[in-house]
């Protein structure tokens, strides 16, 4: 998914009023992650991930990294404990949660 289909997706959630104080999450696979760290720039957005570290993310510190990368750039996670690394592929939102879900391809 890119930074511009993500926004897109976000601003629905929002509009629709479904968005609401939802913690970002994250989903490698099948297993939940938090954010470690980021690195932000025009021509990515690579969100770091562990299953070590609990950060909570917000949905606007999220939009406002969407805001700075190119909107044609992949959006990608990446367990630094691991080094596996993914594409998002799927955003999932309930009362609780806004989770960017990714699938390492085999």
């Amino acid at each position: 998914m890119t930074a511009g289909e993500l926004t897109t997706k976000l601003n629905e959630l929002r509009d629709s009023q479904k968005l609401k104080n939802q913690t970002v999450e994250f989903v490698l696979n099948t297993k939940k992650y938090y954010l470690a760290d980021k690195k932000v720039s025009p021509n990515r957005l690579r969100l770091e991930v562990s299953r070590k570290n609990y950060h909570t993310l917000s949905f606007d510190e999220l939009s406002s990294w969407l805001h700075v990368v190119d909107q044609n750039e992949p959006v990608t996670l990446i367990d630094i404990d691991s080094g596996k690394e993914a594409e998002v592929g799927e955003l999932f939102c309930t009362q609780m949660y806004l989770e960017l879900a990714a699938k390492e391809e085999a």
